[in-house]
């Protein structure tokens, strides 16, 4: 499995100052089969040690493994807040 790209970045209101929240969509590629798109809502949450925390559930069904797909969205958003190429 492979988190081809996470586009259409956006930001959501959030009541919280040190929980930012996102939808975007990320495309994801299984062996041999075609990409697939699928909407994702990911959440990063400061935390008492200064480490992001990062949480990223699927908004719809999706035909892949889940487990591996939210371990490549975590590992992705986690690099981008990183780079600071976050909204």
């Amino acid at each position: 499995m492979q988190l081809i790209t996470l586009n259409d970045i956006a930001l959501q209101d959030s009541p919280f100052h040190y929980r930012r929240s996102f939808n975007a969509t990320g495309r994801f590629a299984v062996g041999n089969q075609n990409p697939v798109a699928a909407t994702v809502e990911f959440v990063i949450e400061g935390s008492a040690t200064g480490r992001p925390r990062v949480s990223a559930p699927f908004t719809e069904r999706v035909p892949f493994p889940l487990v591996p797909a939210l371990r490549l969205v975590k590992e992705r958003v986690t690099q981008l807040e990183h780079d600071g190429q976050l909204p």
